[in-house]
């Protein structure tokens, strides 16, 4: 049993895109397909109902992935540690996930201030990301995460708002909104539990969201043509022209960093973190 495979494997499962998972892997479609069907053929059973929808477990591969969780674990945990021993060469790729705003509004227009020797990969994911898998070196999340194997550092936040646009006011006064009959416009609860995910629920406001997102600029743009109210960053709104509602406080949206403890002493990584912490501050204190 090939230990790519088993990767693989759970690239698929995290994806459910066979095609999105053998891109991640560095392979052909077509290799990871034979990959699959190796690993089921090693195994006994079907791994994955194959579709136009995509790839999704069978019992058999939610019993498989179970199995795997642990193992899988510590691989990459000895990967991470013999990687800890000796300093990052120049041309080692540190891959970043970050949330769409943070990667398009904050870490690309900083890119010039990164040492040029380093070669950075920006991910933008909307989902919570495993860090304790080899797939991102540095996360950029809007909550602190649990784990004890991880490090979290807060680097900022952001004042958040309801926004709307005078098309979808009309006549109406900014404090005269009832959000509990309104549209609202709200980020994807994929992106983990979330300050702005947990006041919408306090409130008994999630039947009124009619468009979920991870995509803000989406949210903003929707919120623009008359769609709804949509929950966003007050510096991003402002660039709209879109009116603030008047209503309870929102909670800001904070921004924490998120790497392996075990890589801390890893020379560029910390030039790296160091980048990061400086583009998230100095883009946050522009908007302010």
């Amino acid at each position: 049993m090939e230990w790519a495979h088993i990767r693989l494997f759970r690239h698929v499962n995290l994806s459910g895109s066979l095609v999105d998972a053998a891109r991640k892997s560095g392979i052909s479609t077509a290799t990871a397909s034979r990959w699959i069907d190796s690993l089921e053929s090693v195994v006994g059973a079907k791994l994955f109902r194959r579709g136009r929808n995509g790839s999704h477990l069978t019992d058999a591969g939610k019993t498989f992935a179970e199995l795997i969780d642990a193992p899988l674990h510590a691989i990459n945990l000895f990967e991470r540690k013999v990687a800890s021993m000796h300093s990052i060469a120049p041309e080692r790729r540190i891959r970043i996930s970050a949330t769409e705003p943070v990667a398009a509004e904050m870490l690309a227009p900083a890119l010039p201030l990164l040492c040029p020797k380093l070669q950075v990969e920006i991910v933008s994911s909307a989902s919570v990301a495993n860090l304790n898998d080899v797939d991102f070196d540095i996360a950029i999340r809007m909550f602190r995460p649990q784990a004890g194997s991880l490090v979290a550092r807060r680097i900022g936040s952001a004042r958040m708002g309801l926004f709307a646009s005078r098309q979808f006011l009309g006549d109406r006064k900014p404090t005269d909104i009832d959000l509990t009959i309104e549209p609202l416009l709200m980020v994807t609860p994929r992106y983990g539990d979330i300050a702005e995910t947990r006041w919408v629920e306090a409130n008994g406001l999630s039947p009124q969201v009619r468009l979920y997102s991870s995509s803000s600029r989406a949210l903003l743009l929707a919120a623009q043509s008359g769609a709804g109210i949509a929950m966003a960053a007050a510096f991003q709104a402002r660039r709209l022209d879109l009116v603030e509602i008047t209503c309870a406080p929102v909670p800001p949206r904070e921004f924490w960093m998120v790497s392996h403890r075990d890589t801390r002493q890893i020379g560029m990584m910390r030039v790296v973190k160091q980048w990061i912490a400086r583009a998230v501050a100095s883009a946050l204190n522009d908007c302010s």
